[in-house]
């Protein structure tokens, strides 16, 4: 019996049976929550919040953790919880947890990647020195982040702020290496050295269109192109530290300006003669202007804003006694709407569709807009946010499986002229040798952008949620997109575009009953 012991022992110590460790870690109760290590990945389960910490009780094993499972009903992560946990890469947190405590992450620097769901707070230090970290969304209900939450994430080349967001803390995002930053215009105050040192950063679009203010070291180190909303550009120019950045844009709606030529009548007004060289409806707007900087509708117009021939001059005339302008100088704009964005582009052979498929037979707005979620061969849109509701009406999910070897044309949800990629233009799409992608932020959304090597035509996919195959529900995936192809796998199982921030293939597959989405290609 004693041999038996030491044989027992012995095979503990060289790890040839599994031990496990448990800790109590929950507040108030500690026995609420509980740590249990096995191998390499550390278990968090109970119902409750977990404690705060200076060093947590599994701290002497934390170069030894890879994988952290939280299990739903954990309602935070603690202060210091994964503190050194320098070989941690994967994590998994649930729904139930609402707030991410002070140096929850602090020095793990092997995690390259984590999707937050709805928290609504992240704190101090929550996760400096991740830096290996690389992307990251911060959904709209996160209300509060932490001073230096992101401090030293040197690889975080891709972050959303969302809407929700008033404050951007101090040093925050303080030596990150994004080279662009969306600021909402929920934003209105920006902490001392927020985004200082981001050597990368050159762009910064700030959608408030009243200047922040801010101190010289918010942008330390940091000056070169600063977009602003439209209106707001000599508010900026004027304004202490924004007017430092070298370059400073409005973001305005895309026009046509023609020279013109203005002819006074007196009394009467203006006859401004214009040539837009469009043989498109311009719908022309006139503009005046003191001092070519501060532009005003000219109202009372009259003349011919319909067809403009090519090459052959307009004439409208402005009656600025009615407009109650009387005196001055004058400088005069033209302004039209540029023909619209094509509807699909050609990259590597296949011209894709510029926009998600929103509701069946129509597109999005927007190239950044989500659209709805399709199952596999179905034409029944589901919607992108909660309640569930899809394009007939109805709120109860399908759960059976889509049938069918392809998807057929009577089950195809894009507009007419378009239909639902093959795997092979999936994987046409992803040819790095044809096609650049590129991770990056499109007006506040994150996703991936093909361009095409020879052409220099690109498109914009969103990352998106999706919803889950056996109920519907809405699942969060922000580090990486769902887009599905027409083509099965076997009997339950289709293949689908996946990318991410570091990765784009067309060659994965999944249950058909995904509520995934959809971007067409043309016929």
């Amino acid at each position: 019996m004693k041999r038996l012991f030491f044989i027992i022992l012995s095979l503990l110590l060289l790890g040839g049976i599994n031990a496990q460790t448990t800790w109590n870690c929950g507040t108030p109760i500690a026995t609420d929550v509980t740590a249990t290590l096995s191998n390499d990945t550390l278990y968090i389960s109970g119902t409750g919040a977990m404690q705060n910490f200076s060093y947590p009780p599994w701290d002497s094993n934390s170069n030894a953790i890879t994988t952290v499972v939280i299990n739903n009903g954990v309602t935070n992560i603690g202060a210091f919880a994964f503190i050194n946990c320098s070989n941690l890469t994967s994590i998994v947190i649930p729904n139930s947890v609402t707030s991410i405590g002070n140096s929850a992450f602090l020095d793990c620097s092997n995690l390259s990647s984590i999707t937050i769901p709805s928290v609504t707070s992240i704190g101090e230090y929550a996760f400096d020195r991740c830096s290996s970290l690389t992307s990251i969304v911060i959904p709209n209900s996160v209300t509060s982040i932490g001073e230096y939450a992101f401090w030293y994430c040197s690889n975080l080349t891709a972050i959303v702020i969302p809407n929700s967001i008033t404050s951007i803390r101090e040093g925050a995002f303080a030596d990150c290496g994004f080279t662009s930053i969306v600021i909402p215009a929920s934003v209105t105050s920006i902490e001392d050295v927020a985004f200082a040192y981001c050597n990368s950063l050159t762009t910064v679009t700030n959608f408030n269109p009243v200047p922040q203010n801010i101190s010289s070291n918010v942008f330390y180190n940091v000056n070169d192109t600063l977009i602003v909303p439209c209106g707001s550009l000599l508010a900026y120019k004027n304004a202490a530290v924004w007017k430092d950045f070298a370059t400073i844009m409005e973001d305005c709606p895309r026009v046509g300006i023609s020279k013109v030529k203005a002819t006074f009548a007196c009394p009467g007004g203006v006859t401004v003669t214009y040539n837009l060289n469009t043989t498109q409806p311009t719908d022309a707007t006139l503009y005046y202007s003191h001092n070519k900087r501060d532009w005003l509708v000219a109202e009372t117009v009259t003349g011919d804003l319909t067809d403009q021939s090519t090459g052959t001059n307009k004439s409208i005339t402005w009656d600025c006694y009615a407009d109650k302008v009387r005196f001055g100088k004058f400088y005069f704009k033209i302004e039209v709407p540029l023909p619209p964005e094509p509807e699909c582009v050609e990259i590597n052979g296949v011209c894709w569709a510029t926009r998600n498929v929103g509701a069946p037979g129509t597109f999005v707005e927007n190239p950044e807009d989500t659209g709805m979620y399709y199952q596999w061969n179905r034409n029944v849109g589901w919607s992108a946010t909660d309640p569930m509701e899809n394009s007939n009406g109805g709120t109860t999910w399908d759960s059976s499986m889509p049938i069918g070897t392809t998807w057929e044309k009577a089950n195809d949800p894009s507009p007419a002229g378009f239909r639902v990629p093959t795997l092979e233009e999936l994987e046409k799409l992803c040819d790095e040798t044809k096609v650049d992608y590129e991770w990056k932020i499109e007006n506040g959304i994150a996703g991936g952008k093909f361009t095409d090597k020879t052409n220099g035509n690109s498109i914009f996919l969103p990352v998106v949620s999706f919803r889950y195959y056996s109920n519907g529900t809405l699942t969060s995936a922000n580090s990486y997109g769902s887009y599905w192809s027409s083509s099965q796998y076997d009997s339950s199982i289709a293949f689908f575009l996946l990318f991410g921030s570091g990765y784009a293939g067309g060659w994965h597959p999944n249950n058909r009953s995904y509520g995934f989405s959809v971007r067409c290609v043309a016929e």
